[in-house]
């Protein structure tokens, strides 16, 4: 009778040891898997700009070197949406968006007293190919990604009416538009599997990015003054998500 239930207990602790490795294995993100991923970015804008150029008045070519000037794009926050595909237990291609929200622009130098002077919502989709460490078994699994991006700047406007008309004088009006642009991307993050389909991540991500902002203003007079900027943005941005597994 002893030898009998220290037997069945040996095939009990066996049957648990058993299925606590398949556990363990069913947690893995590995080869034909599809991650999509919820979660929420907060970009950190590390600015570096150029001195405005006065480009013309009234159709008159002017190049004409604003100095003291300056703009800079403030932090922002949104959601995030990613879709991921492991073509291995190591190799994945990564789609990343997110939900359009506008960034916000102050003035620098002798253009700070204005405060925030526009705003542009940046629609800046990414894919990255990542690689991802250690056996694809474990629960913690860290990442590097290098991928291609493209920022297009919609809805951009200028908000600050007392910049407006330091430009063109009372009664003016003006807009914004900003440059597009192809940008190398970079990437890194960890993975942590909860269950065989959920898991939490975080990741860091920085683009190159640099842009042109030209600001048109119309004076009550009609004559039109156009001046522009060159910004180097290179945001860094991190993004925390939960993601699925299927």
């Amino acid at each position: 009778m002893k030898m009998q239930t220290m037997k069945q207990r040996a095939n009990r602790v066996g049957a648990a040891l058993v299925l606590s490795s398949a556990s363990w294995v069913a947690q893995a993100q590995s080869a034909g898997d599809n991650v999509l991923s919820l979660g929420w970015i907060h970009i950190m804008p590390q600015n570096r700009s150029s001195p405005s150029i006065l480009e013309s008045v009234a159709g008159k070519p002017q190049n004409m070197v604003l100095a003291g000037t300056g703009s800079a794009v403030q932090n922002g926050d949104t959601g995030g949406i990613n879709l991921a595909h492991f073509f291995t237990d190591n190799f994945s291609i990564e789609s990343v968006g997110g939900i359009p929200s506008p960034l916000k622009t102050k003035g620098e130098g002798k253009l700070a007293p204005f405060g925030v002077i526009g705003q542009a919502t940046p629609m800046a989709p990414t894919l990255f190919a990542r690689y991802h460490f250690w056996d694809s078994k474990v629960s913690l699994r860290p990442y590097l990604g290098m991928g291609i991006n493209y920022t297009r700047f919609v809805h951009s406007k200028l908000t600050n009416n007392a910049f407006v008309e330091s430009v063109g004088g009372p009664g003016s009006s003006g807009t914004l538009s900003v440059s597009s642009s192809w940008n190398p991307a970079f990437l890194a993050g960890l993975n942590y599997a909860l269950d065989s389909h959920w898991s939490l991540g975080l990741s860091l991500s920085y683009i190159p990015l640099k842009e042109t902002a030209t600001t048109t203003v119309t004076t009550a007079n009609k004559v039109v003054i156009v001046t522009t900027g060159d910004d180097k943005i290179r945001p860094i941005s991190t993004y925390l998500n939960l993601a699925y597994c299927f």
